[in-house]
């Protein structure tokens, strides 16, 4: 939600229940790689991160949903554990 107030003036407001990253779908891909479907906010920026202990995490990759808020990305599968999450940047 923004409004222009004059001046050059912007407030810029955000529903969190909508810019926050899901992470809809995980599925082996071809090549001993993770297909990875994410959803969130339209033309929005999100980083995926990976993790082997839940504890360091690191970014994988910087993803900007389409215009239906969908995103893909397929990460080699190395790690023998490899958790994810998404990570909305303002």
């Amino acid at each position: 939600i923004g409004r222009f107030f004059g001046e050059g003036t912007t407030w810029r407001s955000y529903v969190l229940s909508f810019v926050q990253p899901r992470i809809v779908s995980l599925a082996p891909g071809p090549g001993a790689k993770v297909a990875i479907g994410l959803s969130g906010f339209p033309r929005a920026s999100y980083n995926l991160e990976g993790s082997t202990n839940l504890t360091a995490w690191r970014t994988l990759a910087t993803l900007r949903a389409d215009t239906n808020g969908l995103m893909q990305y397929t990460n080699p599968a190395t790690a023998p554990a490899q958790f994810y999450r998404a990570v909305w940047n303002e």
